[in-house]
């Protein structure tokens, strides 16, 4: 089988697709987690403070 320049393989082709989707997914994945932290550490810190105002009444 003779070689041609500049022609890329299929499976070459389709394995560089497969590659960057899934870096794309890793990196999508990765922000989803990310606002996750921020979304559960805002939670946290908005019940510390209704925990120490419920802490402040009683007292």
């Amino acid at each position: 089988m003779k070689k041609m320049k500049g022609v890329v393989p299929m499976e070459s082709s389709y394995a560089s697709y497969e590659d960057h989707r899934a870096r794309l997914r890793h990196q999508s994945l990765l922000q989803d987690r990310e606002e996750l932290l921020m979304e559960t550490n805002d939670t946290r810190r908005k019940l510390e403070i209704v925990k120490q105002k419920k802490v402040d009444i009683v007292f």
